[in-house]
């Protein structure tokens, strides 16, 4: 076998991105959804103690509590302490929460960078609420629907 390197056409390249999503028209009601699923992503941008990419003070400093209080028993929990230290403002800002029509325009965005593939988590813990029921309804009846056209 040779050290010959793969070179792929730039025009071929695909990007993808992880993204916690929760549709629901009550932003509470998705912001606590996402809230357990969200601190792990959080966590893996400020796990070695220093927070990675362009963020305002604000987020990072939401990542570093994030990462004090930060309970592996707790894993995924949006009852944990780590799932407390995460802002509204922060939610909003690293998740795709909100009523259909918001999730919808967020994704667009996200499409018009060039991402092509997205793989979607959020509700884990509380699917098999009433709440939960109704953002499963949202997402696969209204956003999919959109966004698979992209």
């Amino acid at each position: 076998m040779g050290s010959e390197m793969c070179i792929r056409d730039r025009d071929t390249l695909e990007f993808g991105a992880y993204i916690n999503c929760v549709c629901h028209t009550d932003m509470d009601a998705a912001r606590d959804m996402v809230r357990g699923g969200l601190t792990t992503f959080a966590r893996f941008s400020v796990m070695h103690g220093k927070t990675v990419g362009p963020l305002s003070d604000a987020m990072a400093d939401t990542m570093h509590k994030v990462r004090a209080a930060y309970d592996m028993r707790k894993h995924t929990e949006s009852g944990s302490a780590q799932a407390a230290a995460l802002t509204p403002e922060f939610i909003d800002s690293y998740a795709i929460v909100g009523p259909p029509e918001h999730c919808i325009e967020r994704f667009k965005a996200i499409a018009a960078t060039g991402v092509s593939k997205v793989a979607m988590s959020g509700n884990l813990r509380g699917a098999s609420t009433e709440t939960g029921f109704q953002a499963k309804a949202l997402m696969e009846n209204e956003v999919l629907k959109v966004i698979q056209q992209f």
